[in-house]
């Protein structure tokens, strides 16, 4: 469409806001049913929620090493940590 684009997110919803208006069926057309797929995965596994969630499940099913029990990791370490683990699980092609 050539304009810019805005996105707002949360956990329920997914709002794109243009300057101008257009059809709701135009936008629709610009996305291939058979695409939908791929074209979400491509932009949602760069986002910070995408990272943040990851990380979330990540320390939940116990594949993010901790100091100990007693001790709190700190959050930066934990951020370093997903990140590398999730580079190995999911490599970027392109």
């Amino acid at each position: 469409l050539g304009q810019p684009v805005t996105i707002e997110h949360d956990n329920d919803s997914l709002m794109i806001s243009l300057p101008q208006e257009v059809e709701a069926r135009r936008l629709l057309e610009l996305v291939r049913p058979e695409r939908l797929e791929q074209l979400l995965r491509s932009r949602l596994e760069r986002t910070g929620f995408f990272g943040a969630r990851f990380r979330e499940s990540a320390g939940r099913a116990l594949l993010l090493p901790r100091a100990s029990f007693r001790r709190r990791t700190p959050l930066w370490l934990n951020r370093q940590r997903s990140k590398k683990l999730l580079e190995r699980i999911f490599p970027r092609t392109g």
